[in-house]
C-alpha cells in the first residue's frame, strides 16, 4: 500500500487531504510537528511528503534538509506560506518534487500527489 505523509499546521487542509487519499486506497499519516517528520521519515517507508514550509522557519529549513539526506529520492512537495526570497527557499524549490504558494488549488496538490507515486 501506498504511504503519504502530510504535515500542516491547518488541521482542515490535512483532514481533507487525508480523507481524499484513503477513498483512493492509501495510507495517509499526518502531524503538524516538524520533529515527527523526521522521526516518521526514518522509521517508515512513505512514497511522497506532502509539507507546509515557511521559509523564515530555521525547523522547515532544518526538517527539508534532513529529509533529503536520509532519502535523497523522497518526493516532497512543498506548500509555502510566504514568498520570500532567500537561499533557503532557492534550495528547496530546486530540490521539492512540486512547489506551490498558498493559497494552493487542491486539485494541484492530489495530481502532484499522483505524479510521484508513479515515479
Amino acid at each position: 500500500m501506498k504511504k503519504i505523509l502530510i504535515c500542516d499546521h491547518e488541521q482542515l487542509f490535512n483532514n481533507s487531504l487525508k480523507k481524499t487519499f484513503e477513498r483512493q486506497g492509501f495510507s495517509v499519516y499526518y502531524t503538524s510537528r516538524l520533529a515527527e517528520v523526521i522521526k516518521h521519515v526514518l522509521n517508515d517507508k512513505f512514497h511522497v511528503i506532502v509539507m507546509n514550509f515557511d521559509a523564515n522557519n530555521m525547523d522547515n529549513i532544518q526538517t527539508f534538509h534532513a529529509i533529503k539526506m536520509i532519502d535523497k529520492d523522497l518526493p516532497v512537495i512543498i506548500i509555502a506560506e510566504r514568498s520570500e526570497s532567500s537561499s533557503s527557499l532557492s534550495f528547496v524549490i530546486n530540490h521539492a518534487f512540486r512547489f506551490f504558494m498558498k493559497p494552493v488549488v487542491f486539485e494541484e496538490i492530489k495530481v502532484s500527489v499522483y505524479d510521484a507515486m508513479s515515479l
